[in-house]
């Protein structure tokens, strides 16, 4: 079940800017579906697997919301302006990177500079037509 569970952001965020493309809406209709959406599968996860909250780590959610509420806002304008299919490419592969990056130099998951340069030469470095 937590498997399932693990693939649900997948799905949606790879279905997502495909359906916001389709509906033609503003991108503030579209950032309200999200988080409506959002909000309806984070109640759903929590009645099944219900969770306490605390104070720090509620504020500092909330802040990084609004971070991530500014983002996907640009995201949904600028999927109007520029096709679908020329920035899902660049953003899966800024998300890829980057998160390589803050594994490595904030986590320190790679420890051996072997580790460093056989993995570092191993992210894509493919070019968006």
């Amino acid at each position: 079940m937590d498997f399932i569970i693990a693939f649900i952001p997948a799905i949606g965020w790879g279905v997502m800017p495909i359906l916001a493309h389709m509906t033609k809406a503003s991108p503030w209709e579209q950032l309200t579906g999200t988080v409506i959406g959002a909000v309806l599968i984070s109640l759903g996860l929590y009645i099944i697997h219900p969770a306490s909250i605390a104070l720090v780590p509620f504020v500092v959610s909330f802040i990084f919301g609004i971070f991530w509420t500014t983002g996907q806002l640009l995201h949904f304008y600028y999927f109007q302006k520029v096709d679908v299919s020329i920035t899902i490419p660049v953003i899966c592969s800024l998300q890829l990177i980057g998160t390589t990056l803050f594994a490595t130099l904030i986590l320190g998951e790679w420890i051996t500079g072997y580790q460093n340069v056989t993995r570092f030469s191993g992210i894509d470095r493919g070019r968006v037509a």
